[in-house]
């Protein structure tokens, strides 16, 4: 997903579409887990 994976706007988006697995850098890593705990499948 590239940088995508960073971006706490997309990764609601790449998550309905089926992606499981996020590339992240550190920096960001703490900032994407809480993108993903709010989102709901």
């Amino acid at each position: 997903c590239g940088d995508a994976g960073g971006n706490p706007a997309a990764i609601p988006a790449l998550i309905e579409a089926g992606l499981r697995d996020l590339s992240v850098v550190p920096a960001q890593l703490a900032m994407a887990k809480a993108a993903i705990a709010d989102v709901s499948i």
